[in-house]
Order: C-alpha cells, then sequence, then structure tokens
C-alpha cells in the first residue's frame, strides 16, 4: 500500500485564516496554553510542526515544548470551564 506523500503541514497562516489557535504543551512540567498564531512573532508561513524549535516554556524555561493546530472549535480553556461547571 502506498502512502500519500503530497500534503502541506498546517501553517501559522492556515491557523489565523480559520480563526484556530496553536496549542502549546511543556513536556517538563506540563503547563500548556492556547495563542493566536500571529501572537508568536514567528513568520506566519511556518509550519506548525517547526514552531516548537521556536518555544521556550513561560513556567520552567524547558525548551521540550510540543504545539499542535487547535483541536476544537472552543478553546482549551473555556471547554475545562463548562465541564468544570457541570459537576
Amino acid at each position: 500500500m502506498a502512502v500519500d506523500q503530497s500534503f502541506s503541514p498546517v501553517t501559522l497562516q492556515d491557523l489565523a485564516r480559520h480563526s484556530r489557535l496553536v496549542w502549546m504543551y511543556c513536556m517538563g512540567c506540563g503547563h500548556e496554553v492556547e495563542v493566536p498564531p500571529a501572537s508568536l512573532g514567528l513568520p506566519m508561513s511556518m509550519a506548525v510542526p517547526q514552531v516548537k524549535r521556536h518555544l521556550v516554556c513561560s513556567q520552567c524555561g524547558s525548551r521540550n515544548v510540543d504545539c499542535r493546530p487547535q483541536l476544537h472549535a472552543t478553546p482549551l480553556a473555556e471547554t475545562r470551564l463548562a465541564a468544570h461547571r457541570k459537576r
């Protein structure tokens, strides 16, 4: 079975165009945050997988930070607050 390798990675511009955020997670301390792509100060043409090379955790200073496109239309903080209120 052949795998199609013709896709392009999602860029910061793609996220901004669709009003999505960048989700970042520190592997060192577990801190996570979602931010608008333009707030990173990186070229908007940059692919999201490359962004993590430029990140430092604001809590612990670790460079072991992962980032991904926002998965849900609702920001993470709002989703967690809604779940907490249901308890």
